[in-house]
């Protein structure tokens, strides 16, 4: 038979959201502050690093090695 007088332990999750390109959707938890700031710093680093699309004048040439470009940056982005 369970035991019925536990009471549910409370825990602190740390939650580092993405909302800057693709969603606003919790991307890693951490029970840690400091491993969330660190890791929402490297993040937000990277996002900073986000290649510039080329202009609608551009060439079709040049929008596929932007689509390239950015199809690598999003695959090596820390929120992967």
């Amino acid at each position: 038979m369970a035991n019925t007088d536990q009471k549910p332990s409370v825990r602190t999750v740390h939650l580092v959201m993405a909302g800057h390109f693709e969603s606003d959707e919790a991307v890693r938890a951490f029970t840690r502050k400091p491993a969330a700031e660190a890791f929402a710093k490297s993040c937000a680093a990277y996002d900073c690093t986000h290649p510039i699309s080329p202009s609608a004048e551009d060439s079709n040439e040049a929008w596929d090695k932007y689509m390239v470009r950015l199809a690598r940056w999003k695959k090596r982005h820390p929120a992967g």
